[in-house]
């Protein structure tokens, strides 16, 4: 019965040669592109925990209200399986009253070097090594800027930032992507201006006036060894996060007893 069935089936074949190819031929390349789609996401996501690792992105950004005092990063400091990287930031007004873009502006942790967290590449230029030189996002939505045009940063409204930067008209010396943006085109929201950061902007750390730290990036060495997007990173980071929460709370109390004291 088999055989009689197989050889039907082959008489059947040799007869319609061309239709036969024709339908193994579309079955083939149906198969392929779905196996091709079931590969890309995991290839995409290795990529992405690849360039993650190498620029070294943070795992977390710390802000606060009252800012980062030096107990506050000893506090943090103690946190066994983390590094911490603090630093500043500021929004600011870039360009013409009316058509002003909103810029984030945050610190470089030494002249003249990369950061050691969320490294930069520079796609032109090089690294700020004066005071007075910047950094500036090579996104397509600050295409209008290059490398040896100066820019100004101002406050919202007629504020100068004279209270948080120590200079305030820079120099773009180069321009950057940075892992802690992937989209060409979303930068955040913010306070000011249209409320949409459009650019982001590094400038020395020295530059800038606060008397605490307005924000902290953390790493984690152990978070490093494990697939971004996989359920032991995910678990790791919950329990780092807790760590982190529960020094907040006490640090709160105890900042809150600080500032009624002063």
């Amino acid at each position: 019965m088999k055989n009689a069935m197989l050889k039907n089936a082959f008489s059947e074949i040799r007869k319609s040669k061309s239709r036969f190819f024709s339908i193994f031929g579309i079955i083939a390349i149906g198969t392929g592109f779905f196996s091709g789609l079931l590969a890309s996401a995991p290839a995409m996501r290795d990529t992405a925990d690849a360039y993650y690792d190498n620029a070294n992105l943070m795992d977390f950004r710390l802000v606060s209200t009252y800012g980062f005092d030096d107990n506050d990063i000893r506090a943090l400091e103690e946190i066994d399986g983390i590094n911490i990287y603090p630093g500043y930031f500021a929004d600011a007004l870039v360009g013409a009253k009316g058509s002003e873009k909103v810029a984030r502006v945050f610190s470089l942790d030494k002249m003249g070097e990369n950061n050691a967290h969320s490294a930069i590449w520079l796609t032109e230029g090089r690294m700020p090594e004066n005071e007075n030189e910047c950094l500036l996002d090579a996104c397509r939505l600050v295409g209008e800027y290059k490398i040896g045009d100066k820019i100004t940063l101002r406050g919202d409204g007629d504020g100068d930032l004279t209270d948080t930067l120590r200079i305030t008209e820079y120099e773009i010396v180069g321009r950057f992507n940075t892992p802690m943006y992937i989209s060409d085109t979303e930068r955040g929201n913010s306070t000011i201006g249209t409320g949409t950061v459009s650019m982001v902007v590094y400038i020395p750390k020295e530059n800038f006036k606060t008397e605490v730290y307005t924000q902290v990036f953390v790493t984690s060495d152990d978070l490093l060894e494990k697939d971004s997007y996989s359920d032991e990173y995910e678990i790791l980071r919950d329990r780092i996060t807790d760590k982190l929460e529960s020094t907040a709370r006490i640090r709160e109390n105890d900042r809150l007893l600080e500032i009624k004291n002063e």
